[in-house]
């Protein structure tokens, strides 16, 4: 779903788990917590058909909640999705990736 929020365009992946929804924001690509937004885990696409994740960012405060489980399952139904190849950088990706 597309909305205009602030001048930009999101695609809401949106999410509803324990109250925390997760909007994808093409212009920054990431994806995040909608009132939460320093929780969000960043991409950057490197192809047009391979998406590369470099890294989750979850407060302290939100750690040990599923956020970034969350946030890494939203971005991966987004590039299956849209057909994308997916690497990543980032050990924690890596690791959910492997199983």
């Amino acid at each position: 779903m597309f909305n205009k929020l602030s001048g930009k365009a999101f695609y809401e992946t949106v999410t509803m788990s324990q109250s925390l929804a997760i909007v994808h924001n093409t212009d920054q690509q990431c994806f995040s917590l909608v009132h939460q937004p320093q929780a969000r885990l960043q991409y950057r696409i490197m192809q047009a058909n391979e998406v590369h994740f470099f890294t989750v960012e979850v407060p302290e405060s939100l750690r040990g909640q599923g956020v970034a489980a969350l946030l890494l399952d939203s971005a991966l139904a987004w590039a299956t999705n849209e057909g994308l190849a997916i690497s990543t950088s980032c050990s924690y990706i890596a690791a959910r990736l492997a199983k």
